[in-house]
């Protein structure tokens, strides 16, 4: 899950790329890599959550957008 974040992805992309996996497990391991800083949103601070919402590997300064 974390590789599949590894490159400026938005959810819905993610959530595509494991399609043949419970949709509800594949947020869940966003969102607890996410609580765990492994990766982040940093359009989090400002919108609420939906489905363009970028996701990136902690480090990766182009996730800010």
């Amino acid at each position: 899950m974390q590789q599949a974040s590894s490159s400026r992805s938005t959810l819905d992309e993610i959530e595509r790329d494991f399609q043949s996996h419970d949709i509800v497990l594949v947020c869940a391991a966003i969102f607890m890599l996410l609580h765990h800083g492994r990766v982040k949103a940093a359009a989090l601070r400002e919108r609420a959550l939906d489905s363009r919402l970028f996701f990136g590997v902690c480090g990766d300064e182009q996730v800010a957008k």
